[in-house]
């Protein structure tokens, strides 16, 4: 059969006024004729397949009953057939509440990013949106006119619907997405919704490295300024000095000469002078010229007012006269 000819035929079969070549006027619904007395059998007794349907439809009604709380259960159970039951339900529970729609749109004019992310801001307008386009969806058409219709009214609704949840999406942000708000709203036409939270989660991340670049930089400069402040200002040099010498009675020595720790200015070897070279800086024991002056003479032990002086060993004394034999001006 042509592809054609096919959906024509199904079509036909579609059509509750098809008639099939076996619809015949003597054609009997029933087998068992009504007489006046057997109503109640006569008006069950439809078809061949009826018991079957019964089974099915007991079947299907069970499913709906098991899927209700116990409460709504006891009140409907007494329905005839799941159409029945699935009738009553619509009637009694598929009608707009105005209150909960109230509360929901409510609560939509006052959802805002505030501390959360911008997924999850997205994610609670999201939820909210769907929830009532559950509660009052958009009207169908059922009289068809709408699939003839060439000006795109139904897509039109549409964007309109997507637009105002964008505007809604764009005026619960925190500060910092000004410009990129004006630049999605100067688009024409406007973005997707998707579109626009692609673009916006780019800028969240983008503040999101500045601010953590601008955190670091904050610690490190409140340091370094802490750290210059310690070692620069004459107040924190005194206050440490005071601290050190409040300190000295307990076994810490700081020199007040030199301003090093280990001993005192009485001890300052920056304020000796050697009895040796006469220079002012250091005393005799740890005199060059004087060592080199030992090992010229070949003496172990110096003699003089520090007889008590030793030179090391060879080997220092070799390394003197290496010294002394390579910086002769020095000496």
């Amino acid at each position: 059969m042509p592809e054609s000819t096919e959906s024509s035929y199904y079509s036909m079969l579609n059509d509750p006024l098809f008639l099939s070549p076996t619809d015949q006027p003597n054609l009997q619904l029933t087998a068992q004729l009504f007489d006046g007395s057997n109503f109640l059998q006569w008006q069950r007794d439809t078809d061949k397949k009826y018991n079957q349907w019964v089974r099915m439809d007991l079947l299907v009604l069970r499913w709906i009953m098991n899927s209700l709380d116990k409460n709504l259960r006891e009140n409907l159970q007494y329905a005839s057939s799941s159409k029945a039951l699935w009738s009553e339900i619509v009637e009694r529970y598929g009608q707009l509440n105005a209150l909960e729609l109230y509360e929901l749109k409510k609560d939509l004019s006052n959802v805002s990013q505030d501390n959360s992310s911008l997924i999850d801001y997205y994610n609670r307008l999201k939820c909210l949106w769907e929830t009532v386009d559950n509660l009052d969806p958009i009207p169908q058409c059922t009289c068809g006119v709408m699939s003839k219709c060439f000006c795109q009214l139904l897509k039109r609704f549409l964007d309109r619907e997507a637009h105002s949840k964008l505007v809604q999406l764009l005026m619960g942000l925190n500060a910092g997405y000004e410009h990129v708000q004006t630049t999605l709203l100067s688009m024409e036409p406007l973005p997707p919704i998707n579109k626009a939270l692609a673009l916006l989660q780019k800028i969240e991340k983008q503040k999101h490295i500045n601010d953590s670049a601008g955190d670091v930089l904050t610690t490190s400069t409140a340091f370094a300024s802490k750290k210059i402040h310690n070692f620069s200002s004459p107040e924190s040099q005194n206050h440490g000095i005071r601290q050190r010498e409040d300190s000295y009675e307990e076994g810490f020595k700081h020199c007040t000469h030199c301003n090093r720790d280990g001993h005192v200015i009485e001890d300052c070897y920056k304020l000796k002078t050697c009895t040796f070279c006469k220079v002012k800086g250091h005393i005799q024991e740890h005199c060059y010229k004087y060592k080199a002056h030992l090992a010229r003479k070949g003496k172990g032990k110096a003699t003089g007012k520090n007889s008590n002086t030793t030179v090391k060993t060879r080997d220092t004394d070799g390394k003197i006269q290496a010294v002394l034999t390579a910086f002769p001006s020095v000496f």
